[in-house]
Formats: structure tokens, sequence, C-alpha cells
């Protein structure tokens, strides 16, 4: 630790003791923590479990709830006992594997506040954590009987002040702009008995302040955990937990799904970390972009040298010769990859076609040496069906094949199998040497640190629904500040 990290430290724990006095002997005092340029800092108050901020001296986001909702419906957090507390100051930097910074700076200070609840024997711990570019918040399990607990939903909650603005958006339907006690935004498609209710809204979502100042409500390092949306109440905004997979009667789903009420989380694991990116004016959410995958978990690809990012180029006939006139394109306007999309296997909706196997008109092995003695990589598209029911062959031939990644089609997230399903996809794929271009209805939350071959998604509005000029620009500033979107 440096010596003024060391100094911000013992500041912040000085800072504690003092409000601690404040309020009387015995009652545990509020923990605070402190961005280097001081401009933000975070509390935690641990008697009546909420959190705090405040940004350039004034309130960013008022006391909010903290806590975690056990499966016999009790909540985990209030009442329960402080047992210790750790302020540790970090400074230390990642290198991405593509994009435009060669390194990314993560300085600041973290709060681990352990806790245990005498009525169920659960230890547990809050991490609060700030920087110069944001605030967040995360629970972790320390023990508990079994081994582990089951959640059917966090209090987590986000209160801004008076006349704050928020925009958020649900599924691929149109942004709102509401005050955050009545943030319901339309969803489309529209929803079904195998949907979450209505009225909830999609992470990110953007928090404009009546003085210009801005934040970007975000999750980030979510590999096994229920993909997180927004409800709206009177008092302000809490976490929801997803409980059917997003869009789960397409016709590529599983037909009727029943809901997943509930996720287990084991000791020594984390929840993901419910964040805010923190800005003076929303232009400067775009520059702080990546915090979301700095608090993601670091790279687990042995090798990723050979991940290369880049532009597709979609081939529209059917055809070894359209495909080579693509390559030929490309090649000419030094476009990355080339890509088949749906069709060039069969119909794969509505059928068992098998994606190892090209309508007859197609040559992948004459393709990919073409493409590769021109520096062009190729890109299939695969659906969800042949996803879950022959991965290991359709890497094993594609492989074969030289094929260069995979656009999986009609992938969506939600309950803590389907997120589970999307990260193992990713994973197999990059420990095959396939790029991960994924599709409908998912949402950002870093996991492309930590499997760089997945370079991008769609969960947008996309060019189908010829969005409008307004949802477009508006882009920039909320759904696109918290990862690659296609």
């Amino acid at each position: 630790m440096s010596g003024i990290s060391r100094r911000m430290a013992l500041a912040s724990v000085a800072g504690a003791c003092a409000a601690g006095a404040a309020r009387g002997a015995g009652a545990p005092a509020t923990l605070m923590i402190a961005s280097p340029n001081g401009r933000l800092t975070a509390s935690l108050d641990p008697t009546g479990f909420t959190w705090q901020a405040r940004f350039g001296g004034r309130s960013l986001l008022e006391p909010s709830p903290l806590g975690l909702r056990l499966g016999d419906g009790s909540i985990l957090g209030p009442g329960a006992r402080l047992t210790s507390q750790a302020v540790e100051a970090f400074d230390r930097s990642w290198t991405p594997a593509y994009g435009i910074r060669t390194h990314v700076s993560d300085r600041g200070q973290e709060l681990t506040a352990s806790f245990e609840d005498a009525k169920s024997g659960i230890r547990f711990a809050v991490v609060l954590r700030v920087s110069d570019q944001g605030v967040a918040v995360r629970y972790r399990l320390i023990a508990a009987p079994g081994g582990s607990i089951e959640l059917t939903g966090e209090e987590t909650g986000f209160r801004f002040p008076a006349e704050t603005t928020l925009v958020a958006s649900r599924d691929e339907g149109e942004y709102l702009f509401a005050p955050q006690s009545a943030l319901k935004p339309l969803a489309d498609p529209e929803l079904t008995d195998c949907s979450d209710e209505a009225g909830l809204s999609d992470l990110p979502a953007t928090a404009l302040l009546p003085d210009g100042r801005c934040a970007l409500i975000a999750e980030s390092d979510r590999l096994t955990y229920p993909r997180a949306m927004l409800a709206s109440t009177p008092l302000g905004l809490c976490i929801h937990l997803m409980r059917f997979p997003a869009r789960a009667t397409s016709p590529a789903g599983p037909g009727t799904t029943p809901p997943i009420p509930s996720c287990s989380l084991a000791v020594s694991h984390a929840t993901p970390w419910r964040m805010l990116v923190v800005a003076d004016r929303p232009t400067q959410l775009i520059e702080r972009a990546d915090m979301v995958p700095t608090l993601a978990a670091p790279q687990r690809l042995a090798d990723a040298s050979w991940v290369r990012p880049g532009r597709a180029y979609r081939i529209r006939r059917y055809t070894t010769a359209a495909a080579l006139e693509a390559i030929d394109f490309a090649t000419e306007r030094q476009i990355e990859y080339v890509e088949f999309d749906w069709r060039w296997y069969g119909d794969g909706l509505h059928d068992d076609s098998d994606a190892t196997r090209p309508i007859p008109a197609i040559d992948i092995a004459a393709i990919t040496a073409y493409g590769r003695a021109r520096g062009v990589g190729l890109i299939l598209y695969v659906d969800r069906l042949p996803a879950m029911t022959q991965l290991d062959a359709i890497l094993f031939q594609y492989r074969a094949w030289g094929v260069a990644g995979i656009k999986f089609g009609f992938m969506w997230e939600g309950p803590q199998p389907s997120v589970a399903f999307i990260t193992d996809i990713v994973r197999r794929c990059g420990e095959s040497g396939m790029l991960v271009d994924l599709h409908d209805d998912l949402r950002p939350a870093g996991l492309e640190r930590t499997y760089p071959n997945y370079l991008t998604s769609e969960g947008v509005r996309g060019n189908e629904h010829f969005p409008t000029a307004r949802h477009n620009v508006t882009l920039p500033f909320t759904r696109n500040v918290a990862g690659p979107m296609d």
C-alpha cells in the first residue's frame, strides 16, 4: 500500500470511528471509504443495513437498502451482528486482450464488513468498493449450514435524489425517460405467461440527476447467478432476480417454461457486483466503460493471443461462389470476417437440422481455406437447439474446417441455469479457439474480460425494428457503456 493510499485508509477509519462516537457508545459506526481523488465516497450503515454514496460533495445515492432474501422468506442482513471490518487500498491494472486501451488502471478502496446472523447461523460479508470511476457492492458467503444458501431475491436498492430521471428499456423495447418511482418501460416483444412480471427494467439503466451529474446502474461478474433487473418502487429502485429465461416461448425455445424462483450461493462465493458508474456529465460515462469488465473475474483462458476482434460482412447468397465473392469484398475493404447466418445448415428453428452439415451448395472447407489465404475468417451461425444438443460435435467439426467463430442465435439469460449455460458455451468455445457472438435477449456483465473470445452480443433493439434516431443516440449513454454491442 502506498503512503497516500495508507493515509486515505486511516482517514476513512478515523472518520467512521468519529461517526460512531456521535451516535453513542456501543452503536456500530458508519463505515466509509473514499476514491483516490476524494470526489466519491461510499458508506455502509451496519445497523440500518443500508449503503449510500456522495459524489462531488453532494448526495448521489441516498441511504438504500441491502440484504438477501432467503428461501424461507427471511431477509439476511438487517439485525445481523457486525463481527469484523477491514479497509484495503488497492492500486493495480489489467491488460485487455483487445480494445482502445493497452492497460486499464484500477485504484481505490475496498471495505469488507463481516456479519453473523444468529438465527440462521449464516456468516457473510458485504463488500463495498469505490474508485474514481464509481462505486459497487456485493455479498460474499463465508459460512452456512450445509455449505450453501438458497436465495429467492435481493433487497439491494438504489435511491437517488429527488427529481432524478431514469433512462431504461426492457427486452428490445424503446427507452423510457421517467422518475425512479415510475420506471416501467414497455417490453418488446410482448410478455407471455413465461416472462418475469411487467414493469421491470433491464440493466444497464442511466440515472440523470437534476444538477447534471449521472450514474449508470449495471452489474458485473455474473457467471452462474441469475440476471438482474430493476423494479421501481415509490421509494426508488431495487434489484429483481429473473425467474424466467427471457423470450422462453420463441420458436427456438423449450415451449412453456416453469419459473425457477430461487438460486443457490455456495460458501466462499459472491453475488455479482451491483454498481454505479459515475460522471459529472453523460459524455464521461462513455470514457468510464472500463469499470464493468474491471470488476469481472480476470481472464480464465490460458491463452487469448489468437483472439482478433473485427467487423463481419454477411454473405447474402448461400453458395460457395457467393462466399468467395464476399471474401474478396472483405479483403478489398480490410473487413476481418465474413458470416453465414441462419439456414446455412438447414432450418434449425423448427427441425433437428445438423449444424455440422452445410446445405449442398456450400463447401465450408473450401471457403475457409480461401479466406485464410487472404486474412479473412469465417463465422457461422448456430441456433440454440444444436448448441444445446451437439456442441461437442460442432466445435470438433468447426476446428477441422478452420472456422474462426460462432454467432449463436436465440440465446437468453434469466435464472441461474440459463446464465450458467451461456457461460459454459463461451468457455468451451474459448478452449476450442472459437470466437463467440451471442444474439437475442442478453445483457453485458463483464464476461468479455473473463473469456476474451466473447467478442460481442446483441441485447438491443436491432435494425429489424427500425429503431428511431432518438433510440440510437441514447444507446452510447446506456446499453453500450456496459459492454460490447452487436
